[in-house]
């Protein structure tokens, strides 16, 4: 995980964030909440299980870091924020550790940003914050130390990291992913692409899922975003991967998840 591959966790991997029937009782996951919270019952008002989620982190296949998601209440809005960080022998090399935050609201039932910001300890100038005003349909981007670019935003608009939320609530509703996601970044307003490709099984540390997969394919290169969503565990990603032919590829696989709270938001 070296400073040059700018992993973002969110639309990842690496930003960002993904998500049809578990085979098996993973050996480390816990179940969804019970009865009255559980996954299947929330989609028509996307209300949201509050979770933590640890992933090793490898590059082509081998272990050189771990990250944690994190979705968990603020108040009257939501939290979702992620870290990575190199582990092992990568450690001895790069210590740089690479961090992500989106707070939202759920406004007429779909997930509303309200700031985010992305840290990149190694290189600061990578850093952004953005604030979202609704009520001036403005959001306000700043990267690095003093570069702001104030951007027209919409209903609809997210960061990069609320996205992935928003992907696994449609999957989750069983509508087609919306065409095209837009995301505010960059001083602008990036147009992403899914598609859902397939169902399979994928097997990691936390045990062996049945899964979806999306991917997210950009037109001007070769690189593909991967996600495996399991239906059974709220249309979460147990396992996320970047992949570009002739280049590195990164893979985030599962290795436990905890439902924090049996909350919801409606």
């Amino acid at each position: 995980m070296t400073r040059t591959t700018r992993l973002r966790l969110g639309f990842m991997p690496a930003a960002l964030l993904a998500m049809a029937v578990l085979l098996a009782v993973p050996a480390r996951a816990q179940p969804a909440p019970a009865a009255g919270s559980t996954p299947t019952d929330f989609p028509a008002t996307l209300a949201i299980p509050a979770f933590k989620m640890h992933y090793q982190v490898l590059r082509n296949g081998w272990h050189i870091g771990a990250a944690d998601f994190i979705l968990e209440r603020d108040g009257d809005a939501w939290h979702f924020h992620s870290k990575a960080w190199p582990t092992g022998f990568a450690s001895w090399f790069v210590d740089t550790t690479f961090t992500e935050s989106s707070r939202f609201e759920i406004v007429d039932h779909r997930i509303r940003p309200i700031k985010y910001s992305y840290t990149d300890s190694g290189s600061p100038s990578h850093n952004e914050r953005i604030r979202f005003d609704w009520s001036a349909d403005t959001a306000r981007d700043r990267e690095g130390k003093s570069h702001v670019t104030a951007v027209p935003i919409e209903p609809g608009m997210l960061d990069r990291l609320s996205a992935q939320l928003r992907i696994s609530r449609q999957l989750a509703a069983g509508v087609p992913l919306e065409e095209p996601f837009r995301i505010v970044h960059g001083g602008a307003v990036s147009l992403y692409r899914l598609e859902r490709v397939k169902t399979g099984t994928v097997s990691t540390p936390a045990g062996t899922f049945e899964t979806v997969l999306v991917v997210r394919r950009d037109p001007d290169s070769r690189r593909e975003n991967r996600f495996w969503l399991a239906p059974k565990y709220a249309w979460l990603p147990v396992k996320m991967q970047q992949f570009e032919p002739g280049d590195a590829t990164y893979t985030f696989t599962l290795d436990h998840l905890k439902w924090l709270a049996a909350e919801t938001n409606r």
